[in-house]
């Protein structure tokens, strides 16, 4: 009896697992591009989720913020995600956008950083030249010093 039900449990698995749910076409459904774009920043929002803001505050959601600049909804969101996640290769292909996405955009920081470094060495070296040029004014007018 036992190994019945082992059997009769394994292949109620074995179904469930192996279901082909078609998914039904949302009415409002997100096209795969802003899709990868909606992903790739709330990817960084979640990641963000444990550093401090320029508030100092932590635990933020920015999700909501998300939501709004890309002009849709949580519902909206996860309606479309579902449908897409119901085809592999569709979803696949959305992944692979948000990856490249995210790519560019860690480029783009580091040059912003690369770029900030760099105005930082400048304004150094000019307030150096510039400290230089105070002293060497003051010898001239207070050569005893």
């Amino acid at each position: 009896m036992k190994k019945v039900a082992y059997f009769i449990c394994s292949f109620a698995f074995l179904v469930a697992c192996n279901s082909n749910t078609i998914i039904k076409k949302p009415e409002n459904l997100i096209s795969k591009d802003k899709m990868a774009d909606i992903l790739a920043d709330s990817y960084i929002a979640k990641s963000a989720r444990n550093s401090k803001n320029l508030n100092g505050d932590r635990a933020i959601n920015y999700l909501s913020y998300i939501y709004k600049n890309h002009q849709t909804d949580s519902a909206t969101f996860h309606s479309s995600l579902q449908y897409y996640s119901a085809n592999v290769s569709v979803h696949e292909e959305i992944l692979k956008n948000v990856k490249s996405k995210l790519e560019q955009k860690l480029v783009a920081i580091k040059d912003l950083i690369k770029d900030k470094d760099s105005l930082e060495e400048q304004k150094s070296l000019k307030d150096f030249k510039e400290l230089e040029s105070e002293e060497l004014d003051k010898k001239e007018l207070h050569p005893d010093d």
